[in-house]
């Protein structure tokens, strides 16, 4: 299991504790339950279960070994950025 797997799970399951259990969940928040705190708690429990359910079907491109290796070259806004008495980055 990679890491983005086990975070994805992590944002399902804790989005679905906001959504099963919300009084639970507003005290985490330090909130006092009430209708305000419903539609947060519902509002943060669906966010996080979309995330978690992207996050889960986020695919790697083929033949990189990590998140930088997907970069080819230097990103264009390193070379922008460049103090002027840098010449190489």
């Amino acid at each position: 299991m990679t890491s983005i797997t086990l975070l994805s799970m992590a944002r399902i399951v804790g989005g679905s504790a906001f959504l099963f259990a919300p009084k639970l969940a507003s005290s985490t928040l330090f909130l006092p339950y009430g209708p305000y705190a419903a539609v947060l708690t519902n509002l943060v429990a669906v966010r996080d279960i979309v995330i978690g359910a992207l996050l889960y079907t986020a695919q790697e491109p083929s033949g990189t070994k990590g998140p930088v290796s997907c970069l080819r070259g230097k990103p264009s806004f390193l070379r922008s950025f460049r103090p002027s008495g840098v010449t190489s980055f």
